[in-house]
């Protein structure tokens, strides 16, 4: 059986895989910045080969372009993990106001105040559709679990 707070765990997941993002483009983004005179002779030839020099320049060239590619695959691989939560919500969320609400929140990493704002709601009814939307969440959920137990 499925808890409340273990698909409110799993929705948070989403926050932080967001904060993880834009942690990995700013490194990115710093990476570039320091590197990319050096990293810019790097071309692939046909066979997949880089095109190199043999000396510590292109010895660091090549360590910058391995961290740089390091960083786009956890970049993909977290997005990844966000189009499940996403899936998640649109799967499970039967009410479409509730539905938003968890999707800005947890996708789009927006604060309760700016949601409230957006869609033109009290916080008050904001938090209520998050818990509501939760809670019908691990209701649909769990009585699909028991049909398919039986």
């Amino acid at each position: 059986m499925t808890t409340y707070r273990e698909i409110e765990q799993k929705l948070k997941e989403g926050i932080v895989i967001e904060r993880k993002i834009r942690f990995l483009l700013t490194e990115l983004q710093t990476l570039r910045q320091q590197y990319g005179d050096i990293v810019k002779p790097l071309k692939t030839d046909g066979g997949g080969r880089r095109n190199l020099p043999s000396d510590p320049v292109g010895d660091l060239a090549s360590e910058v372009a391995d961290e740089e590619e390091v960083i786009l695959r956890q970049i993909r691989e977290a997005k990844e993990q966000k189009r499940v939560i996403r899936d998640l919500i649109e799967t499970y969320s039967t009410d479409d106001y509730q539905e938003e609400v968890l999707k800005r929140r947890f996708i789009f990493f927006q604060s309760f105040d700016t949601i409230a704002d957006e869609m033109f709601m009290s916080l008050r009814n904001v938090f209520k559709l998050r818990r509501k939307g939760i809670q019908e969440m691990t209701r649909r959920i769990n009585q699909l679990d028991e049909k398919s137990s039986f």
